[in-house]
């Protein structure tokens, strides 16, 4: 997950559902890899039988906020904001700003327009970007994007346009401002941030974010590298996604690990050639103007 101060000087954490398949308990198909056999392979548990996405009694799946000049919470070693959405909310935790979630991976703030911005890594289908408002319900794992998603017993959950018909669909799901297949355009979604520099003109005020990398394999590395992308993030509806190219050869050729932003608005990419947080071949890459930069829209 991520952490960060919002503009309002309350501090927001987000939660990944808690690790297993499909956040649903049960499934015996995800095993650890050869190398870590301690991990085990047991069926997995902790999710609460359907999913810890959409309770509220956990805060795995979720964007807490918290407010670290006061003592209300309950071990009283933080504060709890009065205007939280749940609080008060018999059996959510009040500590609760968004649920929905699977692996909100990293986020940001847009600085002129305060704006909470996800990048939300999918399961088996969808890769997505949230523009994350309170009390809102992303939807996971009842959908996936804009798809509904089946947790299909033990075996692999797929995600579909029609929905489960043994589970259903909570009113007011938030759906992504836009979103991309995992099987043909990459692997995980990296946020980043709305470029407000002054160096790539074409590039203001759209959302620059990344991909880890088209294919992975463990534990050898990315066998094709990680991606940059842009898009809106305004407007109703999905907003079309552009690649960024870079010269030369057109490709990154690093697995991405993060995208950072300097005092001036100007971006940057973390990447490594392995993927994995081993070894010293990892760079940070700053983003400079190329010859032509042409959007769909």
């Amino acid at each position: 997950g991520d952490l960060a101060f919002g503009p309002d000087g309350m501090l927001y954490i987000s939660m990944g559902d808690g690790g297993g398949a499909d956040d649903a308990d049960g499934q015996e198909f995800v095993t650890a890899p050869p190398q870590y056999p301690v991990c085990g392979s047991a069926p997995i548990v902790g999710h609460q039988r359907d999913g810890n996405g959409q309770k509220l009694n956990v805060p795995l799946g979720k964007i807490l906020r918290i407010d670290v000049e006061r003592r209300t919470s309950r071990n009283g070693q933080y504060g709890v904001p009065d205007d939280n959405p749940f609080v008060g909310t018999p059996g959510a935790l009040p500590e609760i700003w968004a649920f929905g979630l699977r692996n909100p991976f990293r986020f940001n703030f847009d600085g002129p327009t305060g704006r909470l911005i996800v990048a939300d890594v999918g399961q088996n289908d969808i890769e997505e970007v949230d523009v994350v408002e309170r009390g809102g319900n992303y939807g996971w794992n009842i959908k996936e994007g804009t798809l509904f998603f089946h947790i299909n017993g033990n075996v692999e959950g797929f995600a579909s346009r029609s929905p489960d018909p043994a589970r259903p669909v909570p009113s007011g799901l938030i759906d992504p401002v836009a979103q991309y297949d995992i099987h043909h355009e990459g692997h995980s979604a990296i946020g980043g941030y709305v470029y407000r520099g002054s160096a790539i003109s074409a590039l203001r005020g759209r959302y620059v974010f990344a991909d880890f990398s088209l294919l992975f394999k463990f534990p050898t590395g990315p066998h094709d590298y990680g991606r940059l992308f842009a898009t809106s993030v305004s407007g109703a509806g999905l907003n079309p996604i552009s690649e960024l190219l870079v010269l030369p050869g057109g490709a990154i050729s690093l697995a991405v690990l993060g995208v950072g932003q300097d005092a001036s608005g100007e971006l940057y990419v973390l990447g490594n050639i392995f993927g994995v947080p081993f070894g010293t071949d990892g760079k940070v890459l700053k983003l400079v103007a190329g010859p032509r930069i042409e959007f769909e829209n």
